[in-house]
């Protein structure tokens, strides 16, 4: 790959790539993100790293995201290859695509759909990006729709699991005025997004008539999450 001589954002670095993945995974996974216009993988040390460039800024942006995204059990590392090109994508933010408007959680969801395994982490991330760069009256419908799918498609919720386990620890602390409070924010700003995203996933599964690729659209145990 011929690297730009100017500092563009469409280009991302992909560490920590284990030996055993093959080009065409790295390439299918990523073009969730975004239509991809040049790829190159090399052999670094135990891992490979691959360097990825974009059509669009905003599909390297999404890409950033999926750090710690899990690939052939290996948590792959993103980040921008030019660290100083933000201000380069402000033609493209000024006459955005549908591509560049499409929710970073949509993304999430078709991954998981896809049978990919994401960390909540990962999965917050998607929806802290929405919350904070994407326009209000454009990202909040598709979150309506969302928690709407939370009912209909039931999915496990971890997330539950720890809010009764600190129940049963602090069950005093969570029942005074100070400890609903934090409950309802968390519930309302990390669980909800979090359980929304696996449902959306769901629901793309079941439109599909079939199970996900690679085996099943959830997000990896909390053992075996990497720090936040």
């Amino acid at each position: 790959m011929q690297i730009p001589t100017e500092p563009t954002p469409n280009l991302v670095r992909v560490n920590n790539i284990s030996q055993k993945t093959p080009e065409k995974t790295i390439r299918d996974f990523f073009a969730f993100c975004g239509k991809i216009k040049e790829l190159e993988l090399k052999t670094d040390g135990d891992h490979q790293t691959a360097l990825i460039l974009f059509e669009r800024a905003s599909a390297a942006k999404t890409a950033a995201l999926l750090s710690n995204a899990l690939l052939d059990e290996s948590h792959i590392q993103v980040e921008p290859y030019f660290s100083n090109a933000g201000a380069a994508a402000t033609d493209e933010e000024k006459s955005p695509t549908e591509e560049d408007m499409k929710p970073k959680a949509s993304v999430m969801a078709e991954l998981l759909a896809a049978g990919y395994t994401l960390s909540d982490q990962v999965i917050q991330a998607g929806h802290d990006f929405d919350q904070k760069y994407g326009v209000r009256a454009r990202v909040q419908p598709y979150w309506d729709r969302l928690m709407a799918n939370l009912e209909k498609y039931k999915v496990p919720e971890k997330t539950k699991q720890l809010t009764d386990a600190a129940q049963n620890q602090a069950n005093q602390w969570l029942q005074s005025s100070t400890g609903q409070k934090v409950q309802q924010q968390v519930q309302q700003h990390v669980l909800d997004p979090v359980a929304a995203i696996h449902a959306e996933a769901k629901r793309l599964t079941s439109e599909r008539g079939g199970g996900p690729n690679q085996g099943g659209a959830s997000s990896m145990p909390a053992s075996e999450k990497p720090a936040a």
